[in-house]
C-alpha cells in the first residue's frame, strides 16, 4: 500500500504549461478516476514536446498508469503535471414557477434585504423597459418596480453598494445611472460622464475601497479593443485606469471582486487573459493559464468556501470552424485556473447570470441560452464546494543548466513531513522511482537539483516519510 498520502481523498491531473506557450493543461485522462487505497489511474496523457520515449532524458510517452499521493509529476521534456486534492462540487437545478426567462442580464446579490436582485432588459431592442425581479432564499422570484422612464441604451448591469445600501444601474445611453434603494429608483446626474460601452460593460462592487468599479469598451466590445476603468462613488464617476493600463478585451469577458484575496479578478474575452486589479494597477497573471479556449458571454463568480472564482460554460468562438457550447466549469485559486469535475453539470449557456446567494451558501447562476432553439431560459442552478481547497504540490518552474535540470516546487500537504524528488525512466514507473534528492524540511518553495546524467524520462516531487 502506498503510505504517502495526507487524507483519503481522491486526486486530479490539472494544468501546468511550460516552455510552450502560456497554454492551460486540461484533463487528458481518457476514462473516469478510479478511486481506491492508490489513487488512480491515467490513459492517454499525449504530451506535444517530445517526439518518442527513446530520447535520453528527454522523451515523453504518450500513456501513463501509475499511483500518486501527494505530489507532482514532470516529465523531462517541458510537460508539467500537477496532482493535487480537490473540493467536491456539484451543480443542482432548482425550478420555481415564478423565475422570469432572461437573457443576457445581470444580477447583483443585497445583503441588507438579503435577496438576488436581477435586471433584464424586455428583448434586445434599446430603450426597452428593464424589468427587475428579486430571488429569495427559498428559490421564489417576484418583480420590483423598474426605473421609469427606461433607461435608454442596449446593456444593462448591476452591482449592489452595500456601504450606501443602494443597487447601481448602469446603462450605456448617456451613460446613464440609477439607483435603487428599497423598491424606489431615482436617476443620478453625474458631472462626469464615464466609458460609453454599448454590449459586454463589466460592473462590480468593491467593498474595500467602497466603490462600484466599472470596466467598458467605447462602443461594442472586441478581444484587442482598448478598455477604460471608472468607479462611481454614488456622486460621480473617477478614472481610475485609461485604455493604456486597463486589459484589452476586458469588456465581453467577466469580471468579480475576490472577496478572499481583496481584488477584482478580470477574464477577457476570446484571448482569456487574466488580470486582478487592486483598486489603482491591473496586473497581469501570465500563469494563470485563463482557459485558453477563446471564449467570451460568460458570468464570473466568487464561491468563499473554496476560495476559487468559478467560470460555467460561454461561447468558444474557433480560428477554424462554428462556435462551440462547452458545458464545463473552472474554477481560478488566485493563482491559476483549472478544470472542475462535478458529476452533474448544466447544460451549455451562454449569457447566463451568476451570483453568490450568502443566504444558501451556493452560486445562483440564472437564465442564458445556447444551441439549437436559442430560447430564453427560466432555469435556475445552485453551484456548492464542499469544503475548502486543500493543500496541494505544486511544480512550478523548471530549465535545464548544463547537465542539470533545476526544479522549483511549491506547497506541502503535511507538516513535518519531507519532501523527495525521484526519478523514473519510463512510467508507470512502479518500484523503478529512485530518490535523488530530499528535503527533510520543506518550505512554501522548494529548489531541486537534479543530474541529467541518467536515463530519466520523468521526475516526481512526492511527499512522504
Amino acid at each position: 500500500m502506498n503510505n504517502n498520502r495526507s487524507r483519503d481523498l481522491g486526486f486530479r491531473i490539472s494544468d501546468l504549461g511550460f516552455g510552450g506557450g502560456r497554454r492551460l493543461w486540461r484533463e487528458a485522462w481518457g476514462e473516469e478516476p478510479r478511486w481506491g487505497d492508490l489513487g488512480f489511474r491515467i490513459s492517454d496523457l499525449g504530451f506535444g514536446w517530445g517526439r518518442s520515449t527513446g530520447r535520453r532524458g528527454w522523451g515523453l510517452g504518450t500513456k501513463a498508469s501509475f499511483c500518486l499521493g501527494a505530489a507532482a509529476l514532470l516529465g523531462a521534456s517541458g510537460g508539467a503535471l500537477l496532482v493535487s486534492g480537490q473540493a467536491a462540487v456539484t451543480w443542482t437545478q432548482h425550478t420555481h414557477a415564478t423565475s422570469p426567462h432572461a437573457v443576457h442580464h445581470d444580477m447583483t446579490y443585497d445583503s441588507q434585504r438579503g435577496r438576488l436582485v436581477l435586471a433584464t432588459r424586455a428583448g434586445f431592442e434599446p430603450g426597452g423597459s428593464v424589468d427587475i425581479w428579486s430571488g429569495a432564499p427559498d428559490g421564489s422570484w417576484s418583480q420590483l418596480p423598474s426605473p421609469i422612464p427606461p433607461p435608454a441604451g442596449h446593456d444593462v448591469e448591476v452591482a449592489y453598494d452595500s456601504h450606501r445600501d443602494v443597487v447601481v444601474l448602469y446603462t450605456d445611453s448617456g451613460p446613464e445611472v440609477w439607483e435603487l434603494k428599497d423598491s424606489t429608483w431615482a436617476k443620478i446626474a453625474a458631472a462626469t460622464t464615464p466609458i460609453q460601452c454599448s454590449d459586454g460593460a463589466l460592473l462590480q462592487y468593491d467593498p474595500l475601497r467602497r466603490k462600484t468599479v466599472l470596466v467598458g469598451a467605447d462602443g461594442w466590445p472586441g478581444p484587442e479593443n482598448p478598455n477604460e476603468t471608472w468607479a462611481w462613488d454614488g456622486t460621480d464617476w473617477s478614472l481610475l485606469a485609461d485604455e493604456n493600463a486597463t486589459p484589452r478585451g476586458a469588456a465581453g469577458g467577466g469580471m468579480v471582486f475576490d472577496s478572499g484575496r481583496g481584488q477584482m479578478v478580470c477574464l477577457t474575452m476570446i484571448h482569456n487573459d487574466t488580470w486582478t486589479f487592486d483598486g489603482t494597477t491591473w496586473t497581469l497573471l501570465p500563469e494563470a493559464g485563463g482557459t485558453d479556449l477563446r471564449r467570451w458571454v460568460f458570468d464570473l463568480a466568487y464561491e468563499p468556501k473554496s476560495q476559487l472564482v468559478v467560470l460555467f460554460g460561454g461561447e468558444i468562438i474557433q480560428r477554424d470552424g462554428p462556435p462551440l457550447w462547452p458545458g464545463d466549469t473552472w474554477g481560478f485559486d488566485g493563482s491559476r485556473w483549472s478544470v472542475l469535475k462535478p458529476s452533474v453539470s448544466p447544460p451549455p449557456t451562454i449569457d447566463y447570470a451568476l451570483s453568490y446567494f450568502p443566504e444558501i451558501d451556493r452560486l445562483v447562476m440564472h437564465g442564458g441560452w445556447a444551441d439549437p432553439d436559442w430560447a430564453w431560459r427560466n432555469s435556475v442552478y445552485y453551484f456548492e464546494a464542499n469544503g475548502g481547497p486543500p493543500p496541494e504540490i505544486r511544480i512550478t518552474g523548471f530549465q535545464r543548466v548544463g547537465m542539470d535540470l533545476q526544479i522549483t516546487s511549491t506547497g506541502r500537504v503535511q507538516a513535518g513531513k519531507p519532501q523527495h524528488l525521484q526519478v523514473t525512466p519510463s512510467l508507470p514507473g512502479d518500484g523503478l522511482w529512485r530518490t535523488v534528492q530530499t528535503i527533510p524540511e520543506p518550505g512554501a518553495v522548494n529548489n531541486w537539483e537534479a543530474p541529467m546524467d541518467a536515463p530519466a524520462g520523468y521526475f516526481r516531487v512526492l511527499e512522504g516519510p
